[in-house]
């Protein structure tokens, strides 16, 4: 009784403990069911729970940042602690002055280390942002990012900006105005998805005004000089180059994670960010995950979301360009009247868990149908699409569809307007396609969704088509924010969205269509082309 007493007193529920092998805080409860609710208060549904247990695997249908011992990421402390005020009173948890300690070293290192003082939170309407360009304003909302993720993150925290917004240049401020207010030479990393946004960060900083001195390239490609120059206070570098060389890296004070919605929960980047031994971590996107159990662990890794700007307010302010979605609806004779095809919307089979249609045929066959006839499918597209002034940026997922319809289109043309991208295109050659777009026009790209539907910049790119059948929040927004940069010759964009009269074609339509009535304010799709195909 004396060491329950001693963990819980005064009537305690909970208890706060941090582990420092482990880097996380632990829960403790006097009861087991108290300690239950409050797992069960950060689970979701289990996304992988459907397709472990149609291969024969016995998994939880639930997944909680929370572990059954009590352990979690240190980013969740003020989340956790709110909860359990919620459920169980303000006077139900005992934290103890090592805790204390800790959520002020890592939680509020900025705090921590006086970068940020007492004065500035009590007065933060004359907190200043130090900016670092002399040809660029700062604009209002992009101060208040800085202002937010200064003043109330302190160093650890989330925010979401859209793509177009100048999330580089909030970054560039950001750590401008964080080197201004110490005379410590704090390294800075950034972590960017990919090899070519290294690149692109890389120009952006310079171009914002970063001395070239100060700033260097960790990944491959480099040429031998720039290879064998020494690491700078700003370091830029991709996460598959990370994970094969993080042994190189110094001791790094500050990190920045660039498009953090790509790091998902187990991933071996993840990984690296959980044990990244450096308290000032702070990671940005233009869509932050919905679902709820990537959102808190992204939360548990970097600490709580300070901002989150509106795509709809930035259009309405003429900071992002307006967007029409064009609806190409398109029917397939043969499929509509094949009850036999596993996708066809008539087919008389349905998957069922005591039934002998596997649980994937339906969208494997879907998938294979489409790449098998993708001339058929997608000629009269093409033709619609020819008539469009400007840019286009068609995305795809496999590369035999893209391939063959890269040949298809290439055959037709009578310039050099078709371009082509996927993931075996070396980086340098990515990069003269994309200048090129920026310097001409009625160019038309075929891209892989995975190597160009995040964070890459063409500003003129006033049309975008999705040649895939997706649904997923992260990749619909990043997407759609290729085309949403404004342009001289560009106010608004035009969105493309194909679809067929197939089973998950249209189900990851309806999906879509959500998507673009939440985020977009489009109530309704009021310009469809329905095409024979």
């Amino acid at each position: 009784m004396d060491e329950l007493y001693e963990l819980f007193p005064d009537g305690k529920k909970f208890r706060v403990i941090y582990d420092e092998n482990l880097r996380q805080f632990k829960l403790l409860a006097l009861k087991e069911h108290f300690l239950e609710e409050v797992i069960e208060l950060f689970s979701d549904d289990n996304p992988a729970a459907f397709f472990m247990k149609q291969h024969g695997y016995n998994t939880s249908s639930r997944i909680s940042v929370i572990n059954h011992f009590g352990y979690f990421n240190i980013g969740l402390f003020f989340d956790v602690m709110k909860s359990i005020v919620m459920l169980f009173g303000k006077n139900s948890i005992a934290i103890s002055k090592d805790v204390a300690l800790v959520v002020r070293e890592q939680l509020q290192p900025l705090y921590h280390e006086k970068i940020i003082t007492s004065d500035d939170l009590s007065n933060p309407l004359e907190f200043s942002i130090d900016n670092i360009s002399t040809e660029l304003d700062m604009r209002d909302y992009q101060i208040d990012v800085i202002k937010s993720t200064l003043l109330l993150g302190r160093g650890r925290s989330l925010f979401e900006c859209p793509t177009g917004s100048g999330k580089s240049f909030i970054s560039a401020n950001l750590l401008y105005t964080i080197f201004n207010r110490t005379d410590k030479k704090l390294r800075t990393l950034i972590y960017v998805p990919n090899r070519q946004l290294v690149d692109q960060f890389y120009k952006d900083l310079m171009n914002y005004g970063f001395d070239e001195s100060m700033l260097s390239r960790f990944t491959g490609g480099l040429k031998t000089k720039e290879k064998n120059k020494p690491l700078t206070q700003i370091i830029i570098s991709n996460k598959q180059y990370i994970s094969r060389n993080m042994h190189k890296l110094p001791k790094i004070d500050i990190f920045l994670c660039d498009e953090v919605h790509s790091v998902s929960p187990d991933s071996s980047g993840f990984k690296f960010i959980e044990n990244l031994n450096c308290p000032i971590k702070i990671g940005f996107s233009g869509t932050i995950p919905r679902k709820k159990y990537h959102k808190w662990s992204l939360i548990g890794l970097f600490g709580p979301i300070v901002h989150s700007e509106d795509i709809k307010t930035l259009q309405d302010q003429g900071f992002l360009a307006d967007l029409e979605i064009v609806s190409v609806q398109c029917f397939d004779a043969h499929v509509d009247k094949n009850k036999e095809l596993l996708f066809s919307l008539k087919s008389r089979h349905h998957y069922s868990e005591d039934g002998d249609i596997a649980f994937n045929a339906a969208w494997n066959d879907e998938s294979k149908y489409i790449t098998d006839n993708f001339r058929k499918l997608y000629t009269p597209i093409i033709t619609y699409l020819e008539s469009l002034s400007g840019n286009t940026l068609m995305l795809f997922d496999r590369i035999p569809f893209g391939e063959g319809l890269y040949d298809l289109m290439k055959s037709g043309d009578t310039g050099d307007t078709v371009w082509y991208i996927d993931g075996s295109t070396p980086i340098n050659e990515r990069e003269r396609i994309r200048e090129h777009l920026e310097k001409t026009t009625g160019n038309r790209l075929l891209a892989q969704s995975a190597t160009f539907a995040t964070g890459i910049n063409i500003k003129n790119l006033p049309n975008i088509a999705f040649f895939f059948s997706g649904k997923a929040f992260s990749k619909i927004v990043q997407s759609i924010g290729r085309s949403l940069r404004l342009h001289k010759d560009k106010n608004h964009a035009t969105l493309i969205d194909v679809s067929f009269n197939f089973k998950y074609s249209q189900r990851h339509l309806k999906e879509r269509f959500k998507i673009y009535k939440r985020d977009y304010g489009k109530s309704n799709l009021s310009n469809i082309i329905k095409l024979n195909v």
